[in-house]
This record gives C-alpha cells, sequence and structure tokens, in this order.
C-alpha cells in the first residue's frame, strides 16, 4: 500500500492509496439493488450542494468488503506516525457516500469527532491535459484543504485533483471543500468520521 504524510501547513494530512480490490466491493455494495435499504437519504444534515448524499450502514457495509479493517490499518498508521502513538481505541461515528454528477459542489466546511476521512471509488473529471492555465488545471472536482492564512513558506490551500483509490485523513476540525464538479458521469467519494483515544486526542488540544 502506497503512502505518505503531507504536511503543507499546520496539521498533517495522510494520503494513501486502496486497493482496486476493496473499491469494486465497495461500488458493488453501493450500485447492488438488494442494498439499498441498508442507505439512507441524509443531504439536508450535511453541508454539500450535492443531489446524491447518502448514509451508510456501516455494518452491513463491512460485512460485504471487510471496511473495518481497511480503515483501522490506515488510521493506526496515520496516528502513529503524526502523533506517535498507538491507539487502542477506534469506532467509526459516522460514513456516507456522495456521488456528484455536474454541477455539484460542497462548500468550506469541518467536521465534528476527531478524525475524518475521504476515499474515491469512481471518478469522471474533464480533461484538462493540455491545458497548462493554472487557474484551470486540476480544479474540476478538486478537493481544497484550508488552513490559517497565507504566510511566507507556509501554504493556506492545499488542492488534489483526486483519483480512484486515493484516501485522505485529516483532523476533523480541518476546513475542506470540494469544487464544481462540471464533467458528465460521476464523482464518487466515501466520507467518514471517527473517534481514537481521548487521552491521545486531548493531549493535542
Amino acid at each position: 500500500m502506497k503512502y505518505s504524510i503531507l504536511q503543507p501547513f499546520g496539521p498533517k494530512i495522510g494520503k494513501f492509496k486502496l486497493d482496486h480490490e476493496f473499491i469494486q466491493k465497495v461500488n458493488e455494495f453501493i450500485d447492488s439493488p438488494k442494498y439499498q435499504n441498508y442507505m439512507q437519504p441524509h443531504g439536508s444534515y450535511l453541508a454539500g450542494e450535492i443531489k446524491s448524499e447518502r448514509f451508510i450502514d456501516f455494518n452491513r457495509l463491512n460485512e460485504c468488503t471487510g471496511i473495518a479493517d481497511v480503515l483501522a490499518q490506515c488510521v493506526k498508521r496515520y496516528v502513529l506516525d503524526t502523533a506517535q502513538s498507538k491507539i487502542n481505541k477506534l469506532s467509526i461515528s459516522s460514513l456516507w457516500v456522495n456521488d456528484m454528477f455536474q454541477g455539484d459542489y460542497n462548500p468550506i466546511h469541518w467536521h465534528d469527532s476527531h478524525i475524518s476521512g475521504v476515499f474515491y471509488t469512481k471518478l469522471s473529471m474533464a480533461n484538462n491535459d493540455g491545458d497548462l492555465s493554472v487557474k484551470k488545471k486540476k480544479k474540476d472536482g478538486a478537493i481544497s484543504f484550508i488552513h490559517g492564512s497565507r504566510q511566507f513558506l507556509s501554504a493556506s490551500v492545499l488542492v488534489y485533483a483526486p483519483k480512484v483509490g486515493d484516501l485522505f485523513l485529516f483532523p476533523s476540525y480541518l476546513m475542506h471543500q470540494v469544487n464544481p464538479f462540471k464533467s458528465d458521469g460521476v464523482r464518487r467519494s466515501i466520507a467518514f468520521n471517527c473517534n481514537i483515544d481521548d487521552d491521545i486526542f486531548n493531549c493535542y488540544r
């Protein structure tokens, strides 16, 4: 599994690459008619201006995909490398799928809990390969992480055009947004919040 810690500003961001087989299992669960009862529309409670935002029954999803072990492995590695601590407690407090279609976007927001994450299972992005404009490159449906203000040698915004299999972990308070998605097709992301040991979390407050 490819992995790296990014620290463009204060909070550290973990970036992982998930296996294709796992991504396929998650998509099969979400797209299967027999599992639709395990996903409930919840867009009115979330920040995004997105047509399809659904909370997923985590236990049922785990039975079909083994997602609990996958996320636990990533979160444990992230906390060990950023806080130099081994966690004993890990609980997923919420998990939902965002299917973004043309015109959808997610304004600046932050989450509850200790650690938040997002990974991508479907992506149809506009082809900007021939456009070298800084303003247009990697902007369609890109995720931006925001912290503090611009300072010398310290960026305040980190922009990523995600790819299928990318997973990001970050402190839940870290502000972030998703640019408008302008392409045909779908941009599917799975977002989640989790809690870890209180003593590890509180020592950084």
